[in-house]
């Protein structure tokens, strides 16, 4: 999967959420998501890299396209 391919996957998320519940609280989740990574990868161990790198990257393709709506 190229990454257009992934944009236009998280765009399409991020609308189906934006439709459904608050922009807000959408956001305020996804600033949770970045919480969550960050602690991992600031106290977790080297097997924590990779859950980490995934939480952050749905939470920002969520809330990025969001932000932009």
């Amino acid at each position: 999967m190229n990454e257009p391919e992934q944009w236009r996957r998280a765009a399409v998320i991020a609308g189906v959420l934006g439709d459904r519940f608050s922009k807000a609280n959408i956001s305020a989740a996804c600033m949770g998501g970045h919480f969550v990574a960050m602690m991992m990868l600031a106290f977790g161990g080297g097997l924590l890299i990779v859950p980490a790198a995934i939480i952050h990257g749905l939470a920002w393709g969520v809330r990025g396209p969001l932000m932009m709506a």
